[in-house]
């Protein structure tokens, strides 16, 4: 017998699909985990927040992803995206309500930011308010993504 999920209220298939927000889609890992959510059938609805909305067309291309593999419409009709200044993040919880679970992919390097401050605003500055919001938006579930390559 399987062992019982530790948090069956997440992980049980609710009867109309799970709801995401993703923040940080546009990067690597971002791109790779809009992908499968929209892939998906759990997933009824994926929302991204990012500074930029993502081209499906081009995400693919850089996943690599077959042709057979792609996106369909219908898939693709799931996803509602936002470009939002991130430092305001907190001003855009009416956004996040009525999701599930938020999926924080957002990061960078210390020379990509150009500073120290710059890489603190954007790694724990924005990462905590993204988690504050999705609190504050009574959600069940907050995953946060980090690449060990990018600490200070």
């Amino acid at each position: 017998k399987a062992p019982e999920p530790l948090r069956k209220h997440v992980t049980d298939e609710k009867e109309e699909g799970l709801s995401a927000v993703v923040v940080g889609g546009t990067g690597a890992t971002g791109q790779y985990l809009v992908y499968h959510l929209l892939k998906s059938p759990k997933w009824k609805k994926v929302t991204a927040f990012g500074r930029r909305e993502l081209d499906i067309s081009k995400m693919q291309k850089d996943l690599n992803i077959k042709k057979e593999d792609e996106i369909s419409e219908e898939q693709a009709s799931k996803l509602t995206q936002h470009s939002i200044d991130m430092t305001k993040i907190a001003d855009e919880q009416k956004l996040f309500e009525k999701h599930d679970v938020t999926f924080c992919v957002l990061g960078t390097t210390r020379s990509t930011a150009g500073t120290a401050q710059n890489f603190k605003k954007i790694d724990f500055d924005m990462v905590r308010d993204i988690a504050t919001v999705s609190k504050n938006a009574s959600f069940v579930l907050y995953r946060f993504f980090f690449l060990g390559g990018s600490i200070y």
